[in-house]
């Protein structure tokens, strides 16, 4: 099925199609850039919620993944804040485990997911986001700086 165009989009019926299209990208970039939690289906109803609404001012069809993948990491770096308050005012654990129990991952893969994000962890969001999407994401440099909202430069550092 092809993805829908932005302004084919506008519609119920049309919007539909587009989240169908969608959807498994965009919980996929959700789920490496947060490593699991719940707050992951939270991220991709939010994303699709802004995406209703403002999917019509995007122009150029061909972005709308680079566009959704702005969005999810804008999503994303308000979970990662809020994880990191209740983690240092409630001891809040993240619960990875049904993340990194996928049967198609061998025991040693799952113990070096879990070492990395729990790394990943410990940074702060606009640092653990850009290494994301770096790293795991495998988006260039410069895609990097747009979907984070900074320069070049600073997606490099």
């Amino acid at each position: 099925m092809a993805a829908a165009t932005p302004v084919e989009a506008r519609g119920e019926g049309a919007f539909r199609a587009f989240f169908d299209a969608h959807h498994g990208y965009v919980t996929a970039v959700s789920r490496r850039l947060l490593g699991g939690g719940d707050e992951l289906e939270d991220v991709v109803q939010e994303v699709f919620l802004q995406a209703h609404r403002d999917l019509d001012q995007l122009r150029d069809a061909g972005l709308v993944r680079a566009w959704l993948r702005t969005v999810v990491v804008r999503t994303a770096r308000r979970k990662l804040r809020l994880r990191a308050l209740r983690r240092m005012l409630f001891s809040y654990d993240v619960d990875t485990a049904e993340f990194l129990s996928h049967e198609a991952l061998s025991a040693e893969d799952r113990l070096v997911l879990e070492v990395v994000y729990l790394t990943l962890d410990q940074l702060p969001a606009n640092e653990r986001l850009a290494w994301a999407l770096r790293h795991i994401e495998q988006c260039e440099l410069h895609e990097v700086a747009a979907s984070c909202g900074c320069s070049l430069a600073t997606a490099k550092r």
